[in-house]
């Protein structure tokens, strides 16, 4: 495996005393002198195996080239988890090859100045590539809930993934006792009172995992395409593109044809969608989790790490305040490429809602055999059809339309507006309605002699818009435009309840999403700049696809949808 780390030093180190208790917990006073020195180990618990419960990735491991460090920080407090100093130094490391549970090894020799005996540290909080100017909680039952503010930390153009000490339940100290769980014990035998020492010394051992989680889209080989990239679909469309196939009658008795045609579907780019806007810095668990509620062994401390965790956001029922939702203009990502996210999980009293799990979506367009998309279409009850036809449709349910004056053989004649006098408005979550036009109109009149003219459109549009609330909303493709949304499985329901951890993004997981077939068209995109929030009764029009995703340590997930 290529060596990628970056060797730095930043030979800093300072302290700042906490209160004046005495250590607690079994801590031993330090008599070395106002300065120890300490052989520092760090591992990378990133690669360390398949995702619990998945067979089919038996063996496959992902070693990950996002593990550059530029500054490793280390925070210590005392037995009564008071801050006792922090110091940073990073002598670089090597990559791996030969531990499957470890993706680099990196060692250092820090100093900390200043130590009393009523200073001497019993824990070590770690963080690699910190946030600048991050500053650390006075006590670690705060520096539990400190917000790292993103991921990632921008240097000199490149971004760099931050990592911190893993969380694991059931971590005990050298004498049995509980240990917080995203720290690391250091005890008095790893320290020394000169660099010789230490180096030779036992080290302490710290393994740290990223904030971050990674998501891969791909395309099964399975799933045939045109030549040119495209994916063919029996759908039934009304329409004068169609072939026969039958009619709709509309309300006013006239018939809408209606026919099979070969229609293509084209994917244009994908991106993460309700993603968190924030993590927390250390990653955060409850030790009473149940295997049985959140449905597979979520604790692996053999391993010193665990596959669920606490965004900041879990349980909040104002999630939409929280996450991020993008538009369809901001779907750009290539199939095969990579995006990353902070972590968000949530309740299983909100898991099973679309907005409140972070998924994929996957923009497409509707086109034909050559790749051209096709104008826009409209989807309403169950049948795509052409903007014109269902303009006419809509029209056939309208009462009280107006009437435009024409001569016809010589006769005057007064004949109600048709599908040119009309348009279809964009509403909310990619709907349309049916409105009247607002320019190129001619003159209308009220009735069918010509009495009463009209200039005032409000009440037709009411009635127009009318149709939406009686008979149900419609869904617009503008020139094809659709878009698929995957929720993202952390593990795949095995029935109708939803467990708290089916849905939802961990940081160090790397969720492998395959699409395996497709079926279905997706949902319409009439407005490219409005943010997609995803609904859970789309599900009811099968606006969603079906994926495999696998799981493994990055970790990484892999998960098989059929569209």
């Amino acid at each position: 495996m290529k060596k990628v780390l970056i060797a730095f030093m930043a030979a800093a180190a300072f302290c700042s005393c906490a209160k004046n208790e005495l250590p607690g917990d079994g801590t031993t006073p330090w008599n070395g002198g106002d300065e120890a020195y300490l052989n520092i180990r760090i591992s990378d618990a990133s690669a360390l195996t398949k995702a619990p419960g998945d067979e089919t990735v038996s063996g496959d491991f992902k070693y990950g080239t996002e593990h550059d460090v530029i500054s490793a920080k280390f925070y210590f407090y005392d037995g009564n988890g008071h801050y006792v100093a922090e110091a940073n130094v990073w002598n670089g490391g090597t990559a791996t090859e030969k531990d499957q549970n470890i993706e680099f090894n990196g060692n250092s020799v820090v100093v900390l100045r200043g130590l009393t005996e009523k200073t001497f540290p019993k824990y070590v909080v770690t963080l690699l590539n910190a946030p600048a100017g991050f500053q650390p909680a006075v006590t670690l039952e705060d520096m539990e809930k400190v917000l790292a503010g993103g991921f990632s930390r921008k240097e000199d153009g490149n971004n760099y993934f931050i990592m911190s000490t893993t969380s694991f339940a059931g971590q005990t100290d050298a004498e049995g006792k509980a240990l917080p769980y995203f720290v690391t014990e250091v005890k008095e035998e790893n320290f020394a009172n000169e660099p010789v020492a230490a180096e030779i010394a036992k080290p302490v051992v710290i393994y740290v995992e990223r904030l971050a989680a990674k998501v891969t889209l791909g395309v099964s080989s399975s799933l045939a395409a045109t030549e040119n990239g495209l994916y063919k679909l029996n759908v039934t469309v009304s329409g004068d593109l169609n072939d026969e196939g039958g009619s709709v009658v509309g309300g006013n008795g006239e018939s809408v044809e209606i026919g099979a045609t070969d229609i293509y579907v084209k994917f244009l780019g994908w991106g993460l969608n309700a993603t968190a806007k924030d993590s927390y810095m250390m990653k955060n668990i409850s030790e009473s989790w149940t295997d049985g509620e959140l449905g597979f062994a979520w604790n692996d401390a053999a391993n010193f790490r665990s596959y669920w965790g606490m965004s900041y956001n879990y349980g909040n029922a104002d999630y939409a305040s929280t996450l991020e939702y993008r538009s369809a203009n901001m779907l750009n990502n290539v199939i095969g490429g990579v995006e990353y996210c902070s972590e968000n999980t949530t309740t299983a009293e909100y898991a099973g809602n679309r907005d409140a799990v972070t998924g994929v979506i996957l923009k497409a367009e509707i086109c034909d055999a050559d790749g051209n998309p096709l104008e826009d279409l409209v989807r309403y009850n169950g049948i795509l059809y052409t903007a014109d036809s269902f303009l006419k449709y809509v029209l056939g349910y309208t009462e009280g339309l107006p009437y435009y004056k024409e001569e016809v053989e010589g006769s005057v004649k007064y004949t109600r507006i048709g599908a040119e006098h009309v348009e279809l408005v964009a509403g909310e979550d990619g709907c349309v309605y049916v409105q009247m036009k607002g320019e190129g109109l001619p003159l209308l009149f009220a009735d069918d002699n010509g009495e009463t003219e009209i200039t005032d459109f409000t009440a037709i549009n009411d009635s127009l818009k009318a149709f939406e609330e009686n008979h149900g909303k419609a869904n617009g493709y503008k020139d094809g435009l659709m878009y698929y949304n995957i929720p993202v499985q952390h593990f795949r329901p095995l029935g109708e309840e939803v467990l708290e951890a089916n849905y939802g993004i961990v940081r160090n997981h790397l969720y492998s999403i395959t699409v395996n077939s497709l079926t279905k068209i997706g949902k319409g995109i009439y407005n490219p700049d409005e943010n997609i929030v995803p609904d859970k009764d789309d599900e009811k029009e099968s606006y969603y696809v079906g994926a495999q995703i696998n799981i493994l340590s990055w970790k990484i997930v892999n998960q098989g949808v059929d569209l």
